[in-house]
């Protein structure tokens, strides 16, 4: 199934391609994770959105063919987000949520501008596990990065769909429902089908209550456990959510694949500075079985930002978020998620910011670390946009995720291949995307500076390469 759906994307992207100039791309220097260091003084040709021939020597060409001059430039594989919630826009939630449904024009600003954002990140390949009712408007864009999405299995009792008001619920989770106790023949069927959708997971939650709350029931063991081998049997990955130490607990008795989260909160042991015995234990198990984890720092990290009263007025964020969005973003009506949270913590804005950025995140932070410290690779996965909170906006969302790894102390070389490899590798498409060599889809940044030596360079990006298809970052700002 995986081989048959590599083959449609190579097919499709190609496809899409064949009718634009090849480009070539001259003195270049190569920064790859199969190369043990980079590599000056490079010819790249790009054919019909595949990388065709890298040489030190000179390559010929037609005339008429499209040439970059990349002296004292860097050429990267283009990043990988592997959490990306195409349906949902920040500051409101899901797109078929009441609170989006009463704003349709800075809804549709919003997805106008998603794909360009993202692009203008350099974010040139996203996987959406949970792609809701919307998605369609992100994958038809004519320009986006390429898509990849898990379907969510859920019952009418368990998270997501208890979380929302049923109306809402019926909206996203309807087409894969299914009874808490399920049949086998039915959830073989159910999973059949999404694997013939073209999608490459399949996500299940882990997920009794927020915080310390525990009043969600799970689906059924049985209904667990028959999904979890469906979906292997059918060739899908299993990506669990999961954030809190139980949680984990809950989703490592199954046979996972991936941990859409980090683990912050450790319950009776929140207070600890160091790591507790408890939660090195189920660390040292992900990494004995090779689980994939991302962290996902920047949703936790974004919701206390919202305390930031001047957040939204920052340069990076005004310069990729339209100006409609910009001005309901200052306005009180978008203060409702941070308003409600204030209330509910019942602490000072900079209270709620401390505990968010530093407790929480922190937390969160130090379970990387250790995972990072036993060469766990660590999955590059942003959560965008995660919450309702307006301060994680697409592509600037991706970059902020990387420079909290590089905070807290991930190498910038493994950064990289966070950034660039890892998810490619994790989800099998490592074949097709994540390094710069030839026969790979043409997926590439032109930067101005080394992000292998400075974190900031993930924001010099020049030109973005699409499909081999070159855009001017400038290009891909809002139209306002």
């Amino acid at each position: 199934m995986k081989n048959c759906f590599l083959l449609i994307i190579t097919l499709v992207f190609c496809n899409q391609t064949s009718a634009q100039n090849d480009v070539l791309i001259e003195n270049i220097t190569i920064l790859s994770s199969h190369l043990a260091q980079a590599q000056p003084g490079q010819n790249v040709l790009l054919s019909n959105g595949l990388i065709t021939r890298i040489s030190s020597d000179p390559i010929e060409t037609d005339a008429g063919i499209q040439v970059i001059d990349g002296t004292d430039k860097f050429l990267s594989p283009g990043i990988f987000d592997s959490h990306v919630h195409v349906s949902s826009v920040p500051g409101f939630g899901f797109a078929v949520e009441e609170r989006a449904q009463q704003q349709p024009d800075l809804i549709e600003d919003y997805f106008l501008q998603l794909p360009r954002s993202l692009l203008y990140y350099g974010v040139t390949q996203v996987l959406d596990p949970n792609p809701g009712a919307s998605s369609d408007r992100f994958v038809n864009q004519p320009t986006r990065s390429h898509y990849f999405k898990c379907e969510v299995v859920t019952s009418t009792e368990t998270f997501p769909y208890v979380e929302l008001d049923s109306a809402t619920a019926s909206r996203l989770y309807s087409r894969y429902l299914i009874d808490t106790n399920e049949s086998s023949a039915n959830i073989a069927s159910i999973v059949r089908e999404i694997a013939n959708s073209g999608a490459i997971c399949l996500k299940l939650y882990f997920e009794d209550g927020y915080g310390n709350a525990n009043n969600w029931p799970f689906l059924a063991d049985e209904t667990l456990s028959t999904l979890v081998e469906q979906a292997h049997d059918n060739g899908l990955m299993v990506v669990a959510h999961a954030n809190a130490l139980d949680m984990y607990e809950k989703a490592l008795s199954y046979s996972i694949d991936v941990l859409a989260h980090g683990v912050w909160n450790w319950g009776e042991f929140n207070r600890s500075s160091d790591i507790p015995d408890t939660v090195a234990s189920i660390l040292d198990e992900i990494a004995n079985r090779n689980i994939g984890v991302m962290p996902t720092l920047r949703i936790i990290a974004g919701i206390g930002e919202l305390a930031i009263p001047s957040f939204s007025g920052n340069e990076e964020f005004t310069s990729t978020t339209p100006g409609t969005l910009q001005n309901w973003y200052s306005g009180p009506q978008a203060q409702w998620f941070k308003n409600d949270l204030l209330e509910a913590e019942n602490v000072s804005p900079e209270i709620f910011l401390r505990i968010y950025r530093q407790g929480i995140v922190g937390r969160g932070a130090r379970a990387m670390m250790y995972l990072h410290e036993l060469d766990h690779p660590i999955l590059l996965g942003s959560d965008t946009p995660g919450s309702p909170s307006y301060v994680n906006q697409p592509g600037l969302n991706t970059l902020r995720e990387l420079e909290l790894m590089a905070e807290y102390g991930i190498p910038l070389s493994d950064i990289f291949k966070s950034a660039t490899i890892n998810n490619a590798s994790q989800f099998g498409v490592d074949d097709l995307y994540g390094t710069v060599e030839e026969g790979k889809i043409a997926n590439l940044l032109l930067l101005s500076e080394n992000p292998l030596v400075e974190i900031g360079a993930w924001n010099s990006i020049d030109t973005v390469f699409l499909d081999g298809v070159p855009i001017n970052r400038s290009d891909l700002l809002p139209i306002n």
